[in-house]
């Protein structure tokens, strides 16, 4: 409710006042009378905008906790993001505490180590790098090529009394990051270590939280971690993961601080600021948008085709039902056929008997038929069966002419 004081020479003059400020819905509270005029004391309901449907879907895509909606489906994401969740930078400067990351295992530690690290000495600072990690298989040589090519020192302190003695022999006021091994938050003994080693190096404790995990283990991750004293978050994977409602679930149970974000795989541009404003762009760059409510299966499935679409269009064409036998099939070839009539090409629909009987062209002819056969001895009674026969002679040899048609006997 917003409240505003009026005051003028008489009530006609403030009651312009009010509804030229505040207009026509506003409720007066008092009026009272004051040296030089009256007083009125008037009140606004501040109107509640509809929300943006676009606003509600990036919510819903990102899984962002139920509890967070009412502050971010109005007014600017950025400016919403700001009142809702806490946002700060890493305190990396010198003569600050030293800084001690801790998290789940596989989240990001050294890699964050090494990208703070080569920030600061791109800076022209140089950090005093501290690896705890004494559980993991080659942490510290992991953690140490980084150095090497940084050209900083690199301590190896996996006890609490290490880690107190290597801190108080430093001589100068350089940054200090300390890469704290995987833990789980939920068992004592380890919640136990991690709150002893931060006590011991005097440190800020900062959770480092992956992308991509269920929004629900990631609040009680960070709810975990806080109890531990852990103050602040940088979150990283967010170049492999398109929902962000783990990280928003993390930052908003915990009421831990946003302060780094990696995006990509590189030491020295793979870590930026985690603003407001970059994560307001995150949020509403979504890929896929889920589906609105009612909404028909079309609009969210491949088209169909449409209707009285052709057959042809759809289907692979099939063979017409009208075609005929003889288009179709092979013709059987009948009992004493010469072989030129099996090569023959098949009769076309509607051709006269005529054309069936055409002769054959003579590169389909056998070579029975252009050819003439061996000469072969002949008896008389062979000679005299019919009347072509009968003009034969024996041994003479019978020569058909090449374009004599051969009927059916």
């Amino acid at each position: 409710m917003r409240l505003k004081l009026f005051r003028a020479a008489g009530m006609s003059a403030a009651m312009a006042q009010l509804r030229a400020e505040l207009g026509p819905d506003a409720l007066i509270l008092g009026t009272r009378r004051v040296a030089g005029g009256v007083e009125i004391t008037a009140a606004l309901e501040p109107t509640e905008s509809a929300p943006d449907p676009g606003r509600l879907d990036a919510l819903h895509f990102h899984a962002v906790p139920a509890d967070l909606h009412p502050a971010l489906q109005s007014g600017p994401l950025d400016a919403a993001l700001a009142d809702a969740l806490c946002f700060a930078e890493l305190p990396i400067a010198t003569e600050t505490p030293p800084l001690l990351f801790c998290g789940p295992p596989g989240a990001g530690k050294t890699l964050t180590v090494a990208r703070l690290a080569t920030r600061l000495v791109l800076a022209g600072a140089a950090p005093l790098i501290v690896t705890a990690d004494g559980k993991r298989a080659g942490a510290t040589e992991q953690l140490a090529a980084f150095t090497r090519l940084l050209g900083v020192n690199l301590i190896v302190a996996c006890h609490p009394v290490t880690l107190g003695r290597a801190l108080a022999r430093r001589g100068s006021a350089a940054p200090v990051l300390i890469d704290a091994p995987g833990s789980d938050p939920f068992d004592p003994a380890q919640a136990e270590e991690l709150a002893t080693l931060a006590a011991t190096a005097a440190a800020m404790l900062v959770v480092v939280m992956p992308g991509g995990i269920d929004p629900a283990e990631a609040a009680d991750l960070a709810g975990a971690y806080a109890s531990t004293g852990a103050s602040a978050m940088v979150a990283t994977r967010l170049d492999q993961t398109r929902r962000l409602g783990g990280i928003l679930a993390a930052a908003f149970a915990g009421r831990l601080a946003l302060t780094e974000a990696g995006i990509g795989p590189g030491a020295a541009d793979g870590l930026v600021p985690l603003t407001p404003a970059f994560l307001a762009e995150r949020l509403m760059q979504t890929l896929i948008a889920p589906p609105r409510a009612g909404m028909t299966p079309a609009e969210t499935t491949a088209p169909l085709p449409q209707a009285g679409m052709a057959q042809a269009r759809t289907t692979a064409p099939l063979p017409q039902t009208a075609m005929s036998r003889a288009r179709t099939t092979a013709p059987v070839p009948q009992a004493g056929m010469a072989p030129a009539r099996t090569t023959a090409p098949l009769p076309q629909t509607g051709m006269s008997s005529a054309r069936t009987t055409a002769p054959l062209p003579q590169t389909a002819m056998s070579p029975a038929q252009t050819t003439a056969p061996q000469p072969h001895a002949m008896s008389p009674a062979q000679a005299t069966d019919s009347p072509s026969r009968a003009r034969l002679t024996p041994g003479q040899p019978r020569v058909a002419p090449p374009h004599t048609r051969m009927g059916p006997r």
